[in-house]
């Protein structure tokens, strides 16, 4: 169905029918943590555009930080807490760390939103 609709269009339509079959097929494994596949994917849509009209140190730095934000609290939020003395079980506001699921492939996605991020800063 998707190829189909690969084939039969083209241009940034094309582009659209990849980006629906994407989130499709990343839906049927991970539905509860396709808000953050596509709050990356806009964050740094956006953040793309913005350090293509005017690129700076800083500018380049929140996009970045703003990418990788979700990599470091699913996989490192939890082991800083610990490492900075605080309970293993519960932060601040009192929801576990431990029990965060780590979403599939969230290390690659977000690697690469932040790769893309800087070729386009530089």
């Amino acid at each position: 169905m998707f190829y189909g609709a690969y084939l039969a269009s083209y241009g940034w339509v094309r582009r659209g029918v990849v980006l629906v079959a994407s989130l499709f097929f990343y839906a049927l494994g991970e539905p509860a943590h396709l808000g953050i596949l596509m709050g990356v994917t806009v964050l740094t849509h956006v953040g793309g555009i913005a350090l293509g009209r005017r690129s700076s140190r800083s500018m380049l730095f929140l996009w970045v930080g703003g990418a990788l934000a979700p990599l470091f609290i699913w996989k490192y939020f939890g082991w800083t807490m610990r490492g900075l003395g605080f309970s293993p079980s519960a932060d601040a506001m009192g929801f576990s760390l431990l029990h965060l699921a780590l979403p599939v492939g969230i290390s690659f996605y977000t690697l690469q939103a932040a790769s893309y991020l800087i070729d386009i800063g530089k």
